[in-house]
């Protein structure tokens, strides 16, 4: 079998479509002959028309809809995965809504990360209920090569670090903590902050670097390689994750797995991963008196801050799924000889 998988950013960028789909591909790789892995805006009709592939999966309705032309001129099934913001915000603006609509109507199967996923969204779209399926992830990929992190952004033993991994860009809701952790400072000078991410707004990058000139407690540090992203995560006292919506947040996932506490908005997104109080500390979504709040407990409650660590871990265990790999290839395994069964 060979596959066509779309997404809008693959490696080596550093963003959630991205590490989703080399984690499936390494999982794959047992069960698939051959792998072509392309985004939107490199589409070379007459390579992919070569490759041949059997079956074409595309990752984000809006930013992948070009997965329908080629589904039609190759007459190839699309499995098609919804990621995020094509369900939370681009079908419910007027402009985009058409192409997130016809890559769902095209699609022979949709896969989900979670159940609470799939309720929400054959309850917003009901007539697509029997075409969708959860898959849950595997454990997350996480390599780790050595490097100076603390050294390098001068990080000692004494700093209580809260970390933020995520693009820069509105929805991510970045420039959302400072204010915040500015006043969490005064009171406490010990604690840092870290952002880290690819920018992939301009203009909005641009406010934040304004809003943290010669704040030297608060840290850019850019795109993390992969093989090096392990060590901020365990070099941080409290992940944060304040989107305006998530699917299923790799960042807030990782940082389960890997047993740190976290700081997350109450968006649906973030209630599917953690529970307030159990797994996680959650505050009411863009309200920066309750971030405060939520903050200053995580930095002088010890107790609470290992019991969230422990937690978190333990539900992230539960939750992987070695056999994400074989159910991606039993879903192309069906929508292959179905196709093959329609144009006999």
């Amino acid at each position: 079998m060979k596959l066509l998988i779309i997404t809008p950013t693959k490696f080596p960028a550093i963003t959630g479509n991205a590490i989703d789909v080399e984690r499936i591909i390494v999982g794959l790789k047992k069960y698939v002959s051959k792998i072509k892995v392309v985004t939107p805006n490199k589409i070379n009709f007459e390579q992919i028309k070569k490759f041949n592939p059997d079956v074409i999966h595309a990752f984000h309705a809006y930013k992948s809809n070009i997965a329908v032309k080629l589904s039609e001129k190759l007459n190839k099934p699309l499995v098609l995965a919804l990621t995020g913001t094509d369900y939370n915000h681009n079908i419910k603006d007027k402009y985009k809504k058409k192409k997130v609509m016809s890559t769902i109507n095209k699609a022979s199967v949709i896969t989900v990360f979670s159940n609470k996923t799939k309720k929400l969204i054959s309850t917003q779209i009901p007539k697509i209920k029997n075409k969708i399926h959860r898959v849950r992830r595997d454990k997350p990929i996480l390599e780790s090569k050595k490097w100076k992190f603390k050294s390098k952004y001068r990080i000692s033993k004494s700093n209580f670090v809260f970390t933020l991994i995520a693009g820069i860009r509105l929805v991510k809701n970045n420039r959302f903590p400072i204010k915040a952790l500015k006043k969490l400072h005064k009171k406490y000078p010990n604690i840092k902050f870290i952002i880290a991410g690819p920018i992939l707004d301009n203009k909005y990058f641009l406010k934040i670097k304004k809003e943290i000139k010669n704040q030297k407690w608060i840290k850019y540090i850019g795109t993390i390689p992969r093989d090096k992203i392990k060590q901020v995560y365990e070099n941080s006292d409290v992940i944060i994750n304040c989107s305006h919506s998530e699917g299923l947040s790799n960042v807030v996932f990782e940082a389960m797995f890997l047993g740190k506490a976290i700081l997350v908005s109450d968006i649906p997104g973030n209630k599917f991963l953690v529970r307030n109080n159990i797994s996680c500390l959650s505050y009411k979504h863009d309200n920066p008196t309750d971030f405060y709040k939520k903050a200053l407990k995580l930095y002088e409650d010890k107790k609470k801050l290992k019991k969230l660590e422990v937690n978190a871990k333990k539900k992230a265990l539960k939750m992987i799924n070695p056999k994400e790999a074989e159910e991606y290839y039993k879903i192309y395994k069906k929508v292959v000889n179905a196709n093959v069964e329609h144009t006999k």
